[in-house]
């Protein structure tokens, strides 16, 4: 039985590896290139800074980075996780600003104290940025709204953080993708985000829920390890 559970463990392993390496190393990097190209070219038009210009770079070495981390990922096993301390408080205020700026209709707010300190994988700020990207991405609302709040519970020693939004909803395989409790088919989902944000979210010995109503959205709730 052992043995099985063994071959198993390494097969899911070889699955998200070769997702990654497939997705990740190939087709973004070769995207991140073009975009680079064409964003130096627009760049020397302005001879000022450009507010959408700084975003677009700034997006740009946010993929650069995750390609990057990505690369060390494949020599992580289950039982050798990168973990590290991290802050929860400046990291989800420089989220939630970065998402005012890239989407001016929308109404982001972000209610989280000064300091939260959690430990998780390293590329846990990457998870929070899938789920803030999908929660704009796919809101048909004539104002988007998304809610970032976090809070610590010290008896249980656990921090939650939730991100709400009013849109239409997690389609069920995406839902499956954050919250199965077995590797689900990768091809499923509709983008490799929400399942990155799943193994970071585990790899940091956290949860993730996901709660939705059919008047005011969606609600994903991560919960991780505070540290002491």
């Amino acid at each position: 039985m052992c043995i099985v559970s063994d071959i198993t463990a390494q097969k899911q392993r070889e699955q998200r590896l070769a997702v990654l390496n497939r997705v990740l190393r190939h087709n973004i990097r070769n995207d991140v290139n073009v975009l680079q190209a064409h964003l130096d070219m627009l760049a020397e038009e302005y001879e000022s800074e450009n507010d959408h210009i700084q975003v677009m770079e700034k997006r740009i070495t946010n993929i650069v980075e995750l390609s990057q981390a990505a690369r060390n990922i494949e020599q992580l096993k289950d039982d050798e996780t990168e973990q590290t301390i991290i802050e929860l408080g400046p990291v989800l205020q420089e989220r939630a600003e970065q998402l005012r700026v890239e989407s001016p209709a929308a109404r982001v707010s972000c209610e989280v104290p000064g300091s939260l300190p959690v430990v998780a994988h390293e590329l846990l700020p990457y998870a929070f940025d899938n789920v803030l990207d999908n929660a704009i991405e796919h809101n048909s609302s004539a104002q988007p709204t998304v809610s970032v709040s976090a809070a610590g519970n010290s008896s249980r020693n656990r921090v939650t953080v939730k991100i709400s939004d009013n849109g239409p909803g997690l389609p069920s395989t995406e839902r499956e993708v954050l919250t199965a409790d077995t590797e689900t088919a990768l091809t499923h989902s509709s983008g490799l985000g929400l399942w990155l944000t799943r193994w970071i979210v585990r790899s940091s010995d956290g949860s993730i829920t996901v709660e939705e109503s059919s008047t005011s959205g969606t609600t994903i709730s991560v919960c991780l390890r505070q540290a002491g």
